[in-house]
């Protein structure tokens, strides 16, 4: 298993229940698979759909998490997002097989970003921070969030 997690620090995590993930605060990840060539280089065209891209808010006693994008087609994993004190927390796994099947064979690399919308007021303005920098943006680095094995 590729194993991903995160501890978010939010003094105000806000949730809308019964919206979607992304009006709301929320983690996200996406993980390329594809050969390092083309990995490398991804834009994160037609919204990551040649990537494994996950979505999800913190869920609470009484509050489930929603999650977006694990009903397209492939989506492997098994996650869980939680509040916990001062933030929330996530920890996820993907099966090793998702790199191999990418990559034709004993995979060699993986891209992966994460990203974070914090939303701390009641305007519409949700601001998002990104481990590395967007890949569907203008400061898109090439490689940036490579590993390699």
């Amino acid at each position: 298993y590729i194993y991903l997690a995160a501890q978010v620090l939010d003094d105000d995590v806000r949730l809308a229940p019964g919206t979607v993930a992304w009006q709301q605060d929320f983690l996200g990840f996406v993980l390329n698979g594809e050969m390092s060539s083309r990995s490398a280089m991804n834009r994160g065209d037609e919204w990551y759909l040649e990537s494994l891209a996950f979505n999800i808010t913190p869920g609470g006693p009484h509050v489930p998490s929603t999650t977006y994008y694990e009903d397209r087609p492939g989506f492997v994993g098994e996650y869980r997002c939680q509040i916990v004190a001062g933030g929330y927390a996530f920890e996820g796994r993907i099966p090793i097989s998702y790199l191999n099947e990418k990559q034709g064979g004993n995979w060699e690399s993986a891209r992966l970003n994460f990203m974070v919308q914090d939303w701390d007021t009641d305007e519409e303005d949700k601001p998002r921070y990104f481990w590395q920098p967007d890949w569907r943006g203008n400061e898109n680095q090439v490689g940036s969030g490579m590993f390699w094995r």
